[in-house]
C-alpha cells in the first residue's frame, strides 16, 4: 500500500491538480455520477461498511459494496478508521486483510489513518487521543505504519 505526501499544487513534473474528493455514503451516488468532472476523488471508510458476524469472529467485507464502488467515477482513497496508527493495540491482522482487500479492489494510490490512539489497557476511548511526544512512541507508531503498508 501506498502512503505519500501531497506535493504543492502546481510544481514537479507531470504534476496533477489534487481536485476535490467526497467520503462516501450511498446518500451522495446521486452527486457522483451527476455531472461530470464535480467530483475527482471518492474516499471509501471501508470499517463503516463491515459486517460483524459474532463476537470473536472476524468482521467480514460485503463485496457488493466494493463492486459498487468501483462502478463508481473518479479515483478511488481508502480511509481507515479503526486501526489507529498512534499506539494501543497494534491493528488487527484480520482487519488489515480486509483494508489491504479494498485498496487492491480500488486500486487506492493511497491509505490514509489516524495518527492518533483510541484504546489502552483494554479500554476504548470511543474518540481519538494524541499519541505521546517521546522516541519510545515514534518507534511504535513506526511498527504500526510497517504493519499496514506489509
Amino acid at each position: 500500500m501506498a502512503m505519500g505526501a501531497a506535493m504543492p499544487a502546481g510544481r514537479g513534473p507531470g504534476h496533477r491538480r489534487p481536485g476535490v474528493g467526497l467520503s462516501w455514503t450511498r446518500a451522495l451516488d446521486g452527486l457522483l455520477v451527476g455531472p461530470a468532472g464535480l467530483v475527482d476523488w471518492v474516499e471509501f471508510e471501508p470499517q463503516t461498511t463491515w459486517l460483524m458476524a459474532a463476537p470473536g469472529e472476524p468482521p467480514r467485507a460485503p463485496h457488493a459494496v466494493l463492486d459498487h464502488l468501483q462502478r463508481l467515477p473518479g479515483r478511488k482513497l481508502v480511509h481507515s478508521v479503526a486501526a489507529p496508527v498512534g499506539g494501543g493495540p497494534r491493528p488487527d491482522a484480520r482487519q488489515l486483510a480486509l483494508l489491504r482487500e479494498a485498496v487492491r479492489a480500488l486500486d487506492a494510490p493511497y491509505l490514509s489513518e489516524h495518527l492518533s490512539f483510541n484504546a489502552a489497557h483494554g479500554v476504548c476511548t470511543g474518540f481519538f487521543l494524541p499519541p505521546r511526544q517521546t522516541g519510545a512512541q515514534v518507534r511504535v507508531v513506526a511498527d504500526h505504519i510497517r504493519r499496514l503498508q506489509d
